[in-house]
């Protein structure tokens, strides 16, 4: 026997109030005068020693009625014989977002693995059962609660082998084929039988934002549009749904869409035109079926300025003239005696301008440091110190003729957004190429005789001019075409991320001017304090395993806010594509220990039922007894004497 509601013994304090009735009932001596009392002291004992015993079974009477209300609430329940063996089987739940999908009867998934666990398994032969969800062990309670969690299936499972005391597990789960992986890749402990129970789905459709970012870097460029890349992760087509983005809580742009199952589209703003777009952002997605991937959030912040630093013999007005713009650029000029580590290591460009031989010691801090690097040789330089940055063989040409770059140049993705569509009829430089080059690169800039002229090496961050920068070579550098070319060099190599996932391991935040000592903070809805050190200007950030709940977090180093951060969960999460119960067996036929069941609602509900139908409810016994002791209680006050 077992109580459905234990926790109703709590009423049995209640007894005390009759206990305490019965103490303090006692009436007071009331003094009658006679003149003899001789003959009336035998009554007097007699009638005494009749009313203790009918107060004592009155006060018995109202205790056992009482108890026995007390253990009806309790729901006493008889088990079955085949109940009442004891077991070694362990529980567990999938509590990721996945189960949220509806089953044939409109129940989520985790309500009803719910309902099978806490009806069917959590008898007092098995509460000391572990039962297990993605997180861990769940303790403190003999009955789950619906808590979703950001934490996959896999995970979930390996943490099972540091556990004892049980040698099977039921599993309940979607097996969503994205938090599994390959099932042959699956860690399961041998030593326990495991029974996944598949619990079947109706088809689904999910909308989630796949990726968000900009066509072009912000800032300098005519053109720019923000994209936003929106899935069906679901096993159903998406029908006239609505996708609204909101710019600090304002609706920026809305959309009335259909998405095939499995695909994906792209929705456009032109935010050219939109002088203030730094903010904050958010994509509300109509979509009923699966919820918790419904807003996705980025941020759009101002990136500061573009730090620049030019290593020459002698200063050049043209790099000067093009990064005048104090509001766009920090620009230095260095020679190689007097030029720091420091600011080599803040910049975002680095220009090597007619360096007669690249040093040794600058070659090494250069690629260590991995920041875009211009090589501009002159005209007797040493090639050596070039070749050994940009992975290439230069050879040096002795060609007179000057050729225009083409404008089939301007096309390629590089320049995409620096100009206006129509460059035909743009007047080009003309330039005459010194160097040939020979290797592994990618030409950015070429004449009409298809000469290299502006490259970009293969596999570093470091570009090329096959000429000098001067007028009797070139009149590139006073062209107009000098400007966004040189613009689109000084943007950042990996502006900061418009947004980022739980999954991310470290979020890297420039912080300019702040005190190493100073404690920082994540501000959102709730206060969270994460791993964290600085490295140089850069402040790289850990996220706390608490730090669930997807929004924008304020980063805040004593008591400056430096930054934003927009958090987001996992995409795998929004991908409902699952394990059939036919590719599970056939993923884990050679696993001795695993045996899959599929099960959809209706069995569940059936199950549940049988289950009831095994025990015996004792409820109704208890208040048939409480009521015989009630009218016991009245026919004692009534005729007894």
């Amino acid at each position: 026997m077992y109580f459905l509601n234990p926790s109703a013994f709590w009423g049995l304090f209640v007894l005390l109030i009759p206990i305490l009735v019965h103490l303090f009932s006692l009436r007071r001596v009331k003094k009658v005068y006679f003149s003899n009392t001789l003959f009336l002291r035998t009554v007097e004992q007699q009638q005494k020693a009749k009313s203790n015993i009918k107060k004592f079974l009155i006060l018995l009477s109202r205790l056992l009625a009482l108890s026995f209300i007390v253990l009806a609430f309790a729901q006493p329940t008889l088990l079955a014989s085949k109940e009442a063996k004891q077991t070694s089987k362990a529980l567990y739940l999938d509590n990721s977002f996945s189960m949220q999908q509806k089953s044939a009867v409109g129940e989520s998934l985790m309500g009803l693995a719910l309902t099978a666990i806490n009806n069917s398994f959590l008898s007092p032969q098995k509460q000391e059962s572990s039962i297990f969800n993605n997180e861990g062990i769940v303790r403190g309670s003999r009955r789950m609660d619906i808590n979703y969690a950001s934490s996959n299936l896999k995970n979930g499972l390996s943490k099972l082998r540091t556990h004892e005391g049980f040698n099977s597990v039921n599993v309940y789960s979607d097996f969503q084929v994205s938090a599994l992986g390959e099932l042959a890749s699956l860690a399961l402990d041998t030593s326990i039988n495991y029974k996944f129970i598949k619990l079947e789905v109706r088809n689904n459709p999910n909308l989630y934002v796949d990726s968000v970012y900009l066509a072009n870097p912000i800032g300098v460029f005519k053109e720019n549009e923000l994209i936003v890349s929106v899935g069906n992760g679901g096993l159903e087509d998406v029908k006239e749904r609505l996708i609204k983005i909101l710019k600090d809580g304002q609706q920026l742009a809305s959309y009335t869409q259909d998405l095939a199952a499995g695909g994906v589209m792209n929705l456009s703003v032109n935010i050219s035109s939109n002088e203030d777009v730094f903010g904050s952002y958010e994509v509300v997605l109509d979509d009923g079926a699966v919820v918790f991937d419904n807003s996705f959030y980025f941020e759009i912040l101002p990136l500061g300025k573009n730090r620049v630093v030019e290593l020459g013999s002698t200063k050049t007005s043209y790099f000067q003239r093009v990064f005048a713009n104090e509001q766009l650029f920090d620009y230095q000029w260095y020679g190689l005696d007097n030029v720091s580590s420091e600011a080599l290591n803040k910049s975002d460009l680095i220009i090597l301008n007619g360096l007669s031989s690249i040093p040794d010691w600058l070659i090494n801090q250069l690629e260590n440091l991995n920041k875009k690097v211009l090589l501009i040789p002159g005209e007797t330089s040493n090639l050596e110190g070039y070749q050994r940055l940009l992975g290439v063989r230069l050879e040096r040409l002795n060609n007179e003729v000057k050729n225009s770059l083409s404008t089939e140049t301007l096309k390629l993705p590089y320049f995409e957004g620096v100009f206006n569509a129509d460059n035909d009829r743009v007047s080009m430089p003309s330039v005459n190429v010194r160097y040939k080059i020979n290797g592994f690169y990618e030409t950015l800039l070429e004449t009409n005789a298809n000469e290299a002229f502006f490259v970009k090496s293969g596999n570093k961050p470091y570009y090329f001019f096959a000429s000098d920068l001067v007028d009797s070579v070139t009149n590139f550098h006073k062209h107009s075409l000098f400007v966004p070319v040189m613009y689109r060099l000084s943007q950042r190599n990996s502006s900061t991320d418009l947004y980022y996932r739980f999954s991310t391991s470290l979020i890297k935040v420039r912080a300019d001017s702040v005190s190493s000592n100073d404690l920082v903070e994540l501000h959102g809805r709730q206060v969270y304090i994460p791993s964290y050190r600085f490295v140089g200007e850069d402040l790289i950030l850990e996220l706390p395993e608490t730090l669930t709940d997807p929004g924008t977090y304020k980063v805040v180093v004593g008591t400056d806010t430096i930054s934003s951060i927009a958090l987001n969960h996992p995409k795998a999460e929004s991908l409902l594509e699952a394990y059939t119960a036919d590719e599970l067996r056939a993923g884990l036929a050679d696993r001795g220990n695993v045996e899959v069941e599929s099960i959809d609602s209706s069995k569940i509900l059936s199950q549940v039922q049988s289950e009831g139908n095994d025990r015996t409810a004792l409820w109704k016994y208890a208040l048939v007894l409480a009521l015989i002791f009630v009218i016991l209680e009245t026919l004692l006050l009534r005729f007894a004497k």
